[in-house]
């Protein structure tokens, strides 16, 4: 059996766009402005493909078979090689100083991992970890640069990716599907065996699920702080004064009050 997924799936783009890429992109010298658009101009064409398959529902298939995963881990790579192409369209436009574009490019890798987490099991989370990490690492130094608006566009589509991202549970929960279809072969079998005797539970998932849970929420934190940076910027270049309570920022800049998820606790205005 496998996951009911959209047709057209922009998954599938993902993986065009992926195996389209030139050379080994993660390798390549991309430290210098020239570097940067000498890679990009050669990989026009799988970029072209990256951004239409944001314009379509996407899902990862996910198919219940033993046979699945390793045509699956070359489907993984090829998401890597593209994940990194619109990371360095990003690195480009801030090099360059064009910010605003810089937050868009950004964007599209962070929203890349939260998409292909749909419908996926725990090595597509982690890969959606991996890739949101990288689309976020160089925001916090971006928005000094950014003006007001650009500041607010940005909370908002931070917050909707947030709303989107797939659920841990769910991930886990297929993964145990996952697990229970692959037994079938009898090395698996004996790993799974192995795997229980170490984490005295039969539930094949539970060896993944704490590390998993910690960095979804290392993800929504990191992206709440950066909601906080951009309502705080955001604020003080239209009053011209630093915010001092959440009642400056909330609800005007943020629908809420960010909190912790690890905690439950409110997040910090200064952090």
């Amino acid at each position: 059996t496998a996951e009911i997924v959209p047709n057209p799936n922009g998954y599938d783009d993902f993986v065009i766009a992926g195996k389209l890429v030139q050379e080994d992109i993660l390798n390549q010298k991309t430290n210098t402005i020239q570097q940067i658009k000498t890679c990009l101009s050669s990989n026009h064409v799988a970029l072209d493909y990256a951004h239409a398959a944001f314009s379509k529902e996407c899902a990862t298939p996910t198919e219940y078979s033993d046979t699945y995963i390793r045509p699956h881990i070359d489907q993984l790579k090829a998401l890597k090689q593209i994940a990194w192409a619109l990371y360095l369209e990003g690195k480009l436009a801030q090099m360059e100083g064009r910010p605003g574009d810089a937050a868009q490019d950004y964007l599209t890798v962070i929203k890349m991992g939260s998409d292909i987490a749909h419908k996926g099991i725990v090595i597509d989370g982690m890969n959606a970890f991996t890739f949101q990490r990288v689309g976020s690492q160089n925001f916090e130094s971006l928005i000094p640069t950014l003006n007001a608006e650009q500041c607010r566009k940005t909370i908002a589509a931070l917050a909707k990716i947030d709303r989107e991202q797939e659920p841990v549970e769910n991930i886990l929960c297929r993964e145990r599907y996952f697990a229970w279809s692959e037994i079938r072969s009898p090395k698996r079998f004996i790993y799974y065996l192995r795997t229980s005797l170490k984490t005295k539970s039969f539930n094949p998932a539970k060896r993944y699920a704490s590390a998993l849970q910690w960095q979804f929420a290392n993800l929504r934190k990191i992206n709440e702080q950066l909601e906080i940076l951009l309502a705080k910027r955001a604020y003080e270049l239209e009053k011209n004064i630093k915010p001092d309570k959440w009642s400056d920022l909330v609800p005007a800049y943020l629908r809420e009050i960010p909190t912790d998820p690890t905690t439950g606790a409110p997040l910090p205005l200064d952090f």
